[in-house]
């Protein structure tokens, strides 16, 4: 296990990961599954962290430091080399990119579509929520990577859907 020193809002976590295993992660000696679902575009990813999904923005400024929007809080944190080495472990390539120009939206895990709140020809803005899967008796909002027209759906409400089935196709702007 490698040992890092996260400084997230000026607080410090020490952090254990495996580097032959991304998923295991230990914060403050408690443990976390850590899977990266998909990336949405340049900043955006679904992860799922413990069985629960999380959509996280992030982005880097000029001096490499990270800031990171999850739920409506958001975190800063200096990286260090260690700590670089352990994100791109997370933020590995993950088919969210289509054709080009063509942004997919896809399911981040086994479920069943309870809700599709847009239809095709609908513009949407990044964020905007556009779907709901339920899986593991949970509702998962999944929000539009990038603004743009909705192309395709791809699924109807009530539909079973298997992890990374297409669900929706979003032309970007």
């Amino acid at each position: 296990m490698e040992d890092v020193i996260l400084k997230i809002n000026g607080r410090d976590y020490d952090a254990k990961f495996n580097k032959d295993n991304d998923a295991e992660v230990n914060v403050n000696d408690k443990p976390y599954k850590v899977e990266m679902l998909k990336r949405y575009g340049y900043s955006t990813y679904s992860f799922s962290v413990n069985n629960k999904l999380f959509q996280v923005d992030i982005e880097h400024d000029k001096d490499e430091n990270i800031a990171v929007g999850c739920n409506g809080f958001g975190y800063q944190f200096g990286v260090t080399n260690q700590t670089r080495e352990m994100l791109k472990g997370f933020i590995r390539a993950s088919g969210g990119e289509g054709e080009e120009g063509v942004s997919l939206i896809k399911s981040p895990m086994p479920g069943m579509v309870v809700k599709i709140e847009v239809s095709v020809g609908d513009s949407v803005g990044k964020g905007d929520k556009i779907i709901i899967i339920e899986a593991m008796k949970m509702e998962n909002a999944l929000g539009a990577p990038a603004s743009g027209v909705v192309r395709a759906i791809k699924v109807k409400e009530g539909q079973a859907v298997s992890k990374d089935d297409v669900l929706i196709e979003i032309e970007v702007e």
